[in-house]
């Protein structure tokens, strides 16, 4: 078992790191990912989804830990809309994706 521990981390860094570690991993793997993060289970879930991986999440006292298992097609290249987000072929940068990260203030 492989695990990122991203407590304390704001958006979009679980998510960045969940995917980068996964990249490593083969079908069948499992990476836990350990987050405080309030946008997490939604950027994580919808990339988990679209990518083809298995998700879980488990809620601990102050962080959730999450259980993502790698899909025997799973790419980690998928990147969760963010609701009311422009399409893909709409943004400044062609191929990429909102998160659910809220923006900054």
């Amino acid at each position: 078992m492989t695990t990122v521990d991203a407590r304390g981390l704001v958006c979009p860094l679980p998510l960045t790191m969940a995917r980068r570690r996964m990249d490593g991993l083969r079908p069948g793997e499992v990476l836990t990912v350990l987050a405080t993060d309030p946008e997490a289970p939604i950027d994580l879930a919808g990339w988990a989804h679209e990518a083809g991986h298995a998700y879980a999440e488990h809620r601990r006292a102050g962080w959730i830990e999450f259980e993502l298992r790698k899909g025997p097609h799973g790419t980690s290249t998928a990147v969760p809309p963010r609701r009311g987000s422009p399409p893909p072929d709409a943004s400044p940068v062609r191929g990429s994706r909102a998160t659910a990260c809220t923006p900054p203030k």
